[in-house]
């Protein structure tokens, strides 16, 4: 009976269209650019895109962070790290420092993410065990961007209160669920030292019937292109107006 429910709701979704809510920031509120003085590493900034494959009876949906679409506000605070030239090695900056910012990175975005933390770092083999490097840029800061979380944390009761009327109308009702949409800012400076960090915790809405506009939303494993890094250009924008107070020293 379960396994009949999951697919009729399944089937009623793709006849649908599937639009996703989060509310405009007000005007007033938008950023200016960043000091150009400053030259800023970024890291991550990157949503994520979902994958599902499917074994007898069990699909399994993983997450991986989307390389081709990083947030386009984030250019309000500076530049990709591959952006800016390295010349060797920073041997200033001790190895076990470095570790400790790589894995604080990737226990944020999982294995995902060694392909970016990878631009920043070089790793090499010493002996009988590998060793963590930064590699030397003439930037001031480094700014890490996450956003997330991959999946949803807490049960949305409103999944079950709106997902069986949708069912039974073929989704004249709506389907209605909310999700977090989080962010979370970590800056260094050029030697990796933690300056501050800044969390935002939103929410947005996913609303589903057939009754919408196609070009309004569209229904597949990753939502419509393009609608994940607008959802978390509010937080990088409200970032880049906080970032020259956040990097001032107390």
């Amino acid at each position: 009976m379960k396994i009949f429910f999951l697919f009729l709701l399944l089937i009623s979704l793709v006849s649908c269209n599937i639009h996703f809510i989060r509310k405009p920031k007000p005007q007033s509120m938008l950023a200016l650019p960043a000091d150009k003085g400053l030259k800023v590493a970024l890291i991550g900034f990157y949503p994520y895109q979902y994958s599902s494959y499917s074994s007898g009876r069990r699909t399994t949906t993983t997450a991986v962070l989307d390389y081709k679409n990083r947030i386009q506000a984030s250019s309000k605070i500076g530049k990709p790290a591959e952006f800016f030239p390295t010349s060797g090695i920073d041997t200033s900056v001790p190895p076990e420092k470095v570790k400790e910012f790589v894995m604080n990175y990737l226990n944020e975005v999982k294995r995902s993410g060694f392909d970016e933390i990878t631009k920043v770092v070089e790793i090499q083999k010493e002996g009988e065990e590998s060793k963590m490097y930064l590699k030397k840029r003439d930037v001031d800061y480094y700014v890490v961007g996450v956003h997330g979380p991959a999946f949803p944390k807490d049960f949305d009761p409103r999944f079950l209160l709106t997902a069986h009327l949708f069912m039974l109308t073929l989704g004249t009702f709506p389907f209605w669920q909310v999700q977090e949409a989080d962010s979370k800012f970590y800056i260094y400076d050029h030697g990796l030292n933690l300056i501050n960090t800044r969390v935002f915790r939103n929410k947005y809405e996913v609303i589903a019937g057939w009754w919408g506009e196609k070009e309004q939303g569209a229904f597949n494993r990753n939502p419509e292109a393009g609608f994940m890094p607008r959802l978390y250009e509010p937080d990088v924008i409200d970032f880049s107006a906080e970032f020259p107070t956040l990097i001032q020293k107390p």
